[in-house]
């Protein structure tokens, strides 16, 4: 009977030790690489996640960029237009200012024509001595010429100021 003890376990140790092997077998030549390679996908899924978030920021924040730079550039061209209207502005308001100027003046000169006609003069002389002229030659005197170049030019170095600093 000890013969037959020994042979069975024998055979109990050697199914033991055959199960643990293949168990182990199991373990290293199935479980792990599929693990590992779960493991692989789901870093190489995560990779690509982060790769696709990283493209994602990158494209906005040149997005972001570019529509700065477009803001940037409208607002710039805003400026330049307001700055050219603010300056036309100045430049009628001269022109408007010159021609009252002048249109004061004539309305003197008409006065002084009919005084000249009241007083029996003839046409021609009158003419000739109190002459009207017409807005577009018409010449001011000094002290009016410099007084309305002068507010012109206020005018502009406002609006340039006004430029600068972002007003209007």
């Amino acid at each position: 009977m000890t013969g037959r003890m020994d042979t069975l376990l024998k055979l109990i140790v050697v199914a033991a030790i055959l199960s643990a092997s293949a168990s182990v077998s199991y373990y290293y030549l199935r479980y792990l690489p599929q693990r590992d390679a779960k493991l692989d996908a789901e870093r190489a899924e995560e990779t690509a996640r982060a790769n696709a978030r990283e493209r994602l920021n990158q494209a906005l924040s040149d997005a972001d960029r570019r529509a700065a730079e477009q803001q940037q550039a409208a607002e710039k061209e805003s400026a330049q237009l307001r700055y050219r209207t603010c300056v036309k502005s100045a430049l009628d308001l001269y022109d408007s200012d010159w021609k009252k100027q002048c249109q004061r003046i004539n309305a003197i000169i008409s006065g002084y024509y009919k005084k000249c006609i009241a007083q029996g003069f003839a046409k021609d002389v009158c003419s000739s001595t109190h002459a009207t002229v017409s807005d577009s030659s018409c010449e001011l005197p000094h002290e009016i010429a410099v007084s309305l170049k002068s507010a012109l030019d206020e005018a502009r170095d406002r609006c340039l100021e006004e430029s600068k600093a972002g007003l209007h």
